[in-house]
């Protein structure tokens, strides 16, 4: 929701803290750059140097989320909103994307290909039952109208927030990465996954 359904959001948003359409597009903006340009290469700092496991930054990505969307539901003032959906937020998402991406490439070296795009479209998709539920609404709130959303928005920004960041947290402890040696460093992955389809063509 932060990213694909910022829109959905921001036209709710924007009217209850009097935003203007510019502030909006300027908090996505800086989101994004906190999310591609930062967060992707510090993990793969930290992952590659200091070898933390992968499970640590999808839990940090997970309450980074959580706190994201505590503090939209206190963004009085603009610079909250900088600071807790783009910067907290930007961070978060990027270290639990890139930590899933780069988990994925790491089990499956030989064949990256739809468990990557699993991964990338996990960020579009996961937004989808949120999406439905701020617009017919459920677990005791009516979708978001012109008419409800001052009563309404703050506490599915709560349960839409709490609901992601349980989800990254049990995640993150489930996740693992490959024993050493998972993979032979003198086996070229995409090579071995050629000659294993053409064996098995030519059987």
């Amino acid at each position: 929701m932060l990213e694909y359904g910022w829109a959905s959001s921001f036209i709710f948003l924007a009217p209850y803290y009097h935003w203007s359409i510019a502030a909006g597009y300027w908090n996505y903006t800086t989101y994004v750059v906190f999310e591609a340009t930062l967060a992707a290469p510090l993990l793969g700092y930290l992952r590659e140097k200091k070898n933390l496991p992968v499970g640590i930054f999808v839990i940090l990505g997970g309450v980074m989320i959580g706190f994201a969307y505590f503090a939209l539901t206190h963004a009085s003032h603009i610079w909250i909103a900088y600071v807790g959906y783009a910067a907290s937020g930007g961070l978060g998402s990027g270290f639990a994307y890139a930590a899933g991406v780069n988990g994925v490439q790491k089990w499956f070296p030989e064949k990256k290909g739809w468990r990557t795009g699993l991964v990338n479209g996990a960020w579009a998709y996961g937004d989808f039952p949120f999406i439905i539920w701020w617009a017919y609404g459920g677990l005791g709130y009516p979708g978001l109208t012109a008419n409800n959303y001052c009563t309404n928005i703050a506490p599915m920004l709560l349960i839409t927030g709490g609901i992601i960041m349980v989800i990254q947290i049990v995640a993150g402890i489930l996740m693992k990465d490959p024993p050493k040696g998972w993979w032979p460093g003198y086996i070229d992955p995409i090579t071995w996954r050629k000659q294993r389809l053409t064996s098995r063509i030519s059987a």
